[in-house]
């Protein structure tokens, strides 16, 4: 198990990359304003690639983690809810 969550987590890293550049081209980040102290633009992306690796390895390795498709349903619900949230 400790495998494959590290497989799932080196290749979220490696999305984190490709979908920020592509938040950023698109407009998807968090602008400041009076209410959010931070520097600069932060990409929204970050569930994204996170949802991405996960389908990924279900699709490279679909016996790689038990209950994956009650798993990848959850995920999948949980995501279309955050999209649903998100106002643009």
């Amino acid at each position: 198990m400790l495998y494959q969550l590290g497989v799932i987590f080196f290749l979220a890293l490696l999305l984190m990359a490709c979908v920020r550049r592509i938040a950023v081209k698109l407009a998807l980040v968090d602008k400041p304003s009076a209410r959010k102290q931070h520097q600069g633009h932060i990409p929204l992306s970050g569930g994204i690639a996170i949802y991405l690796s996960v389908v990924l390895f279900s699709l490279w390795q679909p016996d790689g983690i038990p209950h994956m498709a009650t798993y990848l349903c959850c995920v999948t619900g949980l995501a279309a809810a955050g999209r649903a949230g998100r106002p643009f």
